[in-house]
């Protein structure tokens, strides 16, 4: 007869309980996934219930096998003519690569210029040393960025935020960049595809945002004028 010691027993009992939560929280998530895609889907007019998608959730065990079985299950002739306009619109965006480069440290009250970059070409690519910098993007015509840095510097725009993307350069964004508050703080970068259908604009396709962590150092003189501006 096996014999445990309470230490034992009570640790069972610990993970008995862990496993349990993890179920139930995977569980509510599912139930989540199954809520939000039967929104999305009633709104697209695709007759799908909620009933079939949990079904397929369980035999596939995957949304990325679930977003593609999609077309299938609505029939085609019930898909939304917008999601073909959409899906051509997706398809006109090639791959590219963006270039954000920005210093680890910075010192308060000192600007610095924050550069991004933008290009198609292989050539580029081939020719930067160091590629850490560098992220694999989808790229259109017409290319918008945006550099935030909330209420920890003052960020300043030298070029327009939409451009076009010539496939013979880089394509240059640039910002003069103060730190206002010490201590560590992020610089965010946004990028958006412009889709465009006939020769509108008719959405945008956000790039996963960039972010970039920069530790603000104490500036002495800085400090001190502060003071005695107040």
């Amino acid at each position: 007869m096996l014999h445990f010691t309470s230490t034992e027993i009570v640790t069972g009992l610990i993970l008995l309980v862990l496993i349990l939560i993890i179920n139930i929280r995977l569980y509510i998530l599912r139930k989540r996934i199954e809520i939000l895609l039967a929104r999305f889907l009633k709104k697209n007019q695709l007759d799908i219930s909620e009933k079939e998608i949990s079904e397929l959730l369980r035999q596939r065990k995957g949304i990325h096998s679930l977003v593609e079985a999609l077309p299938k299950l609505a029939g085609g002739s019930s898909r939304n003519p917008s999601l073909d306009k959409m899906d051509k619109m997706l398809q006109e965006t090639e791959r590219g690569y963006a270039d954000f480069v920005c210093p680890d440290v910075m010192k308060i009250g000192v600007s610095e210029r924050i550069t991004a970059d933008i290009f198609l070409s292989k050539r580029f690519y081939d020719l930067m040393e160091d590629k850490s910098t560098l992220t694999e993007i989808s790229v259109s015509e017409v290319m918008s960025a945006d550099l935030n840095g909330g209420t920890a510097f003052e960020v300043i725009g030298l070029h327009n935020k939409k451009q076009i993307i010539d496939k013979s350069r880089k394509t240059h964004w640039q910002w003069n960049v103060k730190p206002l508050k010490k201590e560590k703080h992020s610089l965010i970068l946004l990028l958006s595809a412009q889709l465009k259908a006939s020769n509108s604009i008719e959405g945008s396709l956000d790039v996963p945002l960039f972010e970039k962590k920069v530790h603000v150092n104490v500036n002495v003189p800085y400090d001190m004028g502060a003071f005695f501006s107040l």
